[in-house]
């Protein structure tokens, strides 16, 4: 019990000294070091891949993708582009729309290209990298 109450102070005393330290890195910018991203890529020498290919890629947009019926009942349609990052491991990341069209439709983009399966993913001399990705989702109703 010593201990602890000798040991509670003492923690508390250097979270105060330390306080000074994170508000200035906050200030200037800096991240602590778990918290700094990697790069990501805009150019790369291999892109990522959907796996199975453009093809592939377009079945599962087609497959995946639930026309919101409000939508449809007020016809709305067009193309939103959603832009996010393809991760060293193939999983997609900061999914974000870039240019919507209407939140409807701009959330249904969003939640079918967040849940995509992983990708190949790009490389920069052989290893793989973040890479930055934009992709059309095109609503378009039956004629």
């Amino acid at each position: 019990m010593k201990r602890f109450l000798f040991i509670l102070p003492l923690l508390f005393g250097l979270s105060l000294y330390l306080a000074p330290f994170q508000l200035f890195s906050q200030a200037v910018g800096m991240a602590p070091v778990a918290q700094q991203e990697e790069k990501v890529y805009e150019v790369v020498d291999e892109q990522p891949l959907f796996r199975g290919g453009e093809k592939a890629r377009m079945r599962y947009l087609v497959d995946e993708i639930n026309y919101p019926q409000q939508a449809m009942e007020e016809k709305i349609e067009g193309v939103v582009f959603i832009q996010f990052v393809v991760e060293k491991d193939g999983s997609i990341s900061n999914v974000v729309v870039l240019r919507g069209v209407h939140e409807l439709l701009d959330r249904e983009a969003l939640r079918v290209i967040a849940e995509m399966p992983h990708w190949t993913p790009g490389k920069v001399d052989g290893e793989a990298v973040r890479v930055l990705q934009t992709i059309p989702v095109r609503f378009r109703l039956s004629r």
